[in-house]
């Protein structure tokens, strides 16, 4: 499709438990894989497509696939993916290309060829996909000096008349040069607070991301204020149906399926959340008292939301970054609003432990062990996870998508292992 390639995914084969341990495909054209563990039985498949017979009796060979026109293209400019006397003139042309594959192809080429040959070339561009991608190349080669004269060249482009994608485009290539020139200063920085500012909030919330982290970035005067704003009101956009919404697949497996279903009854707004992250990064001293509480208040009800494993932990260390930015004075009041008591002290759980309470008379592990071999009866599961919890086992080792990420997710612990070899390994 276009200078590269496109594809569907399609689950050909699944079951619970399917402890898979190694895989290949082999020269039959078949896919192979292993299941097992430790003193678990170890099984070999043989996955073939129903044409499988032709491929048993002759080589398999690779079918090429149709050659695009644009492919074509993008292939001949990485012939000059290496320094060559005429590879500009060849490649030059493409940095406009339509295909953002092609011209990231086109500027590679560029790029390995002297600076010294093409500096002057492009800071004179006016065709903006060309200032595009020159800023990029110039970013990734030039030297920090070359900054202020990126930013003349970037405020001579009409913002408003670009397409959705072109602002996009622009955006990230302000944002890669800030990162490897590092902050503009003196008139560099007006113009570019300037030239960004008014098109901030814009309504797209992707083009809204990458603004919102160089204002922020930059300490634009009202950057802060602005972002706070979204902060609370940004939705997130529709998204097509993913497999990780399916039922099926949520039912299918007791570890994943688990995680899966919490995170999508209770989804982090991820626009907002976004939002948050940048803020935390904001060491401009214009935050003031009702920013800051806002901002924490924010925080301390993110974690009430359900994300992946590490979702506590992430959102811990952007809390963690935006308190090192408040006056000293402040720092216990804005912790304690922020939800510091919710958390264990590594930060990656939430913090509603149970007290360890013994079982009342001693033994040894083997006498404990003698218990396993017999038949399990009244199991408390309730119980058990306190203990889990009270034991401090949760802190480092998951449990059907709870606790930390340390240690290895025991949840299928016991499909995995004998029972004696679970005990030991705990």
């Amino acid at each position: 499709e276009g200078s590269t390639y496109s594809a569907t995914a399609e689950e050909f084969l699944s079951g619970s438990p399917l402890s898979l341990t190694d895989g290949v495909f082999g020269p039959d054209g078949a896919l192979y894989f292993l299941t097992g563990g430790r003193r678990l039985d170890s099984d070999l498949y043989r996955v073939s497509a129903k044409d499988y017979q032709k491929y048993a009796t002759e080589k398999a060979t690779t079918i090429p696939a149709e050659t695009t026109e644009e492919n074509k293209i993008r292939r001949t400019i990485e012939s000059h993916h290496k320094p060559s006397t005429d590879a500009l003139a060849a490649v030059w042309p493409y940095l406009s290309h339509p295909d953002r594959f092609v011209r990231y192809s086109a500027r590679i080429a560029v790029e390995n060829q002297p600076i010294a040959t093409w500096e002057a070339k492009a800071l004179n561009s006016t065709v903006f996909q060309e200032v595009i991608q020159s800023i990029l190349a110039l970013s990734r080669h030039g030297k920090p000096a070359l900054e202020p004269k990126l930013i003349q060249k970037i405020t001579t482009i009409d913002f408003d008349k670009l397409s959705p994608s072109e602002k996009i485009d622009l955006a990230r290539a302000i944002e890669v040069m800030l990162f490897r020139f590092g902050k503009p200063t003196g008139s560099a920085k007006t113009s570019l607070i300037a030239y960004l500012n008014g098109h901030f909030p814009s309504g797209s919330n992707q083009l809204d991301r990458v603004l919102s982290k160089i204002l922020v970035h930059i300490s634009a005067p009202d950057a802060v204020e602005k972002t706070l704003t979204l902060l609370y009101n940004a939705e997130d956009e529709p998204t097509e149906k993913t497999v990780s919404a399916s039922s099926d697949l949520i039912m299918r497996n007791p570890q994943y399926g688990l995680d899966i279903a919490r995170m999508l009854s209770k989804v982090p707004p991820a626009q907002q959340t976004y939002f948050a992250v940048v803020l935390s990064e904001a060491d401009d001293a214009s935050w003031t008292d009702e920013q800051h509480k806002k901002y924490f208040n924010w925080i301390a009800k993110a974690f009430t939301y359900k994300g992946g494993v590490s979702y506590v932990g992430f959102i811990d260390k952007a809390r963690r970054k935006a308190l090192a930015h408040t006056p000293k004075d402040k720092f216990d009041y804005f912790n304690k609003i922020s939800g510091d008591s919710l958390l264990t002290s590594s930060g990656n759980d939430l913090a509603d432990l149970p007290q360890p309470k013994g079982p009342g008379i001693d033994g040894t592990d083997e006498d404990k062990l003698a218990l396993l071999d017999e038949p399990l009866h009244n199991r408390d599961f309730v119980n058990g996870k306190n203990m889990f919890a009270a034991s401090l086992c949760s802190s480092c080792h998951q449990m059907n998508g709870e606790g930390g990420n340390i240690g290895p997710d025991l949840t299928q612990i016991g499909t995995r292992f004998s029972q004696r070899t679970s005990w030991y390994i705990r």
